[in-house]
């Protein structure tokens, strides 16, 4: 007897800009579960987006049977996802996954196509876990505007005490997996001539079962290049264990100003993204 086992996996990452109060309230146990696993300032943040699952109830199988599992695969998001790979494995019980895994090179972002997995299983005389994973290469980015002063102009100085350092209408950003933090909150200020000055970037991986890998990070304020290179092995870690979080002060060189000016920065992160869910099967004589 062949059974059908329905399963809808999503990578929703919608593009949004927000402030980090509704990372917090996402971090601090609110939607989505992520309980409490960094602690954020007050500046500003890409939205965060994950692998969505949705397992339908599954009646039981009887011992020797075959039944399909079958996942459904969409991009709604900003970016293409690369390199999208699917694999069901056996992970408790009795079951023998019969075909093999299901990949593709591009999901493109907004496609109405979803990309359609299938899955025939063999049961055996014990019920248990199926394991699916599902692996993707994806892009989080971010870009702002930085407030920069010259409080020789006296005219400025209230206003330089009270603005943001990054205006929200400046800043835009992808919601996924990785979500970008400005974790500084006000504007940079100087007298006469400029002196360095410095902005804390962070990079946070909410989803306690996400795990990323091949992490390639680019920040840059103005002309400045901050930092370009693939993370080390103990620097990913932070990504997946601990405060999930990895911080970078960037130091630059404001520029000058008579009065108020502002310094453009972005951030791009390329990763690979991983992301497990067990699915219970049960198996039972009766049909």
């Amino acid at each position: 007897m062949k059974k059908s086992l329905w399963v809808v996996a999503l990578i929703p990452v919608l593009l949004m800009a927000g402030c980090t109060e509704s990372l917090n309230e996402f971090l601090e146990g609110g939607t989505g579960g992520g309980g409490k696993i960094v602690k954020r300032g007050e500046g500003v943040s890409t939205e965060f987006a994950k692998l969505s699952v949705d397992v339908e109830s599954i009646e039981p199988v009887t011992p020797g049977s075959t039944f399909t599992v079958s996942v459904d695969i969409s991009n709604e998001g900003d970016s293409n996802a690369e390199n999208v790979k699917a694999s069901l494995k056996r992970f408790t019980g009795d079951f023998n996954v019969l075909s093999e895994d299901c990949t593709s090179s591009l999901l493109e972002k907004k496609s109405e196509s979803p990309l359609t997995c299938e899955w025939d299983v063999e049961a055996g005389e014990r019920s248990g876990d199926l394991i699916l994973t599902l692996t993707y290469d994806y892009q989080s980015r971010a870009e702002g505007d930085i407030l920069v002063y010259n409080l020789e102009d006296a005219s400025i100085k209230e206003e330089a005490e009270s603005a943001s350092g990054v205006p929200s209408d400046s800043f835009k950003g992808t919601a996924a997996p990785i979500v970008i933090v400005v974790n500084e909150t006000k504007p940079v200020t100087y007298k006469g001539t400029p002196k360095t000055a410095s902005y804390e970037f962070d990079l946070v991986n909410p989803n306690e079962e996400g795990r990323v890998s091949n992490v390639k990070v680019t920040i840059k304020i103005g002309d400045e290049v901050c930092v370009d290179k693939e993370l080390s092995e103990s620097e990913v870690k932070k990504l997946n264990s601990g405060e999930r979080t990895w911080k970078k002060d960037c130091k630059f060189t404001p520029p000058q100003t008579d009065s108020k000016t502002s310094v453009p920065f972005s951030v791009e992160v390329k990763y690979t993204y991983r992301e497990d869910r067990e699915i219970y099967v049960e198996v039972s004589e009766e049909e």
